[in-house]
């Protein structure tokens, strides 16, 4: 499919979510030039995502060899794995070859890169410092990334099966918003915490992964996500909690 950057530009527009790089020239402007490759190369969106899926699985065997270089690398690979997960879609809508298997390919290989992640960290250190003690920092946090993301599905798949309550529920909190900025909708304080998420979201924090690599401090990444991942799991309970608590004030009504 032969397409110009000016179409592309035109047709797709800028990447959408929570991502504290997407909307950035930074961005915005080497994903148009990637979109623009793959469709003129003659790649679906299906050979895209298995390219981003095997990069970033290299990069994780790269990851828990443990040597400096290659830890740098191997983090390379995943963030650029992660940036090729914004393009796949793209080149679907622009090519007009959606497919379910498509979408399950995607699913599949986020679950293998960042539930293997850790573990990678985990063995990649211990290669690096020597203490095995990292192996086991790296397999619990797996196990918690795995036990906050199944939640998540849980809830998520309930909502094929949406009660004519929460229809209504949502459909009357979009109402409510129309007309009103962002800001109004969220506050000042849910700005910041907004903002605050989209840097912390580890698809967005990886660049910061190959930074403390660099200088050899990538222990600090799996400590620091070994404490966040707990609190993510305690906002999805909580997200939980405030849904069923909507949805019997709207039944008591």
């Amino acid at each position: 499919m032969k397409i110009s950057l000016k179409e592309i530009k035109e047709r797709e527009g800028y990447a959408s979510g929570y991502h504290f790089l997407k909307g950035t020239k930074f961005f915005e402007v080497p994903r148009y030039w990637f979109i623009w490759l793959f469709l003129n190369i003659g790649f679906n969106a299906n050979m895209v995502t298995t390219t981003f899926g095997v990069l970033g699985i290299i990069g994780l065997f790269f990851i828990a060899m443990g040597n400096y270089w290659l830890v740098i690398l191997g983090s390379g690979f995943m963030t650029f794995a992660v940036f090729l997960d914004e393009v796949d879609g793209a080149v679907a809508r622009i090519s007009k070859k959606t497919s379910n298997f498509g979408m399950y390919l995607d699913g599949v290989f986020h679950w293998i890169h960042f539930t293997f992640l850790w573990i990678a960290l985990g063995i990649g250190i211990w290669n690096i410092q020597g203490e095995i003690n990292y192996f086991y920092l790296g397999l619990i946090t797996s196990s918690i990334w795995i036990l906050n993301s199944e939640t998540k599905n849980i809830l998520y798949k309930s909502f094929f099966y949406t009660p004519e309550e929460i229809k209504k529920i949502i459909t009357e909190t979009k109402s409510n918003y129309e007309g009103r900025t962002f800001t109004d909708k969220i506050g000042k304080f849910g700005i910041l915490k907004y903002n605050s998420f989209r840097v912390l979201k580890l698809n967005a924090s990886l660049y910061i992964l190959i930074a403390l690599a660099i200088f050899g401090y990538e222990k600090y990444f799996l400590f620091f996500y070994s404490v966040m991942l707990p609190i993510f799991y305690i906002r999805t309970i909580y997200m939980i909690f405030e849904i069923s608590r909507k949805i019997r004030r709207f039944k008591e009504r």
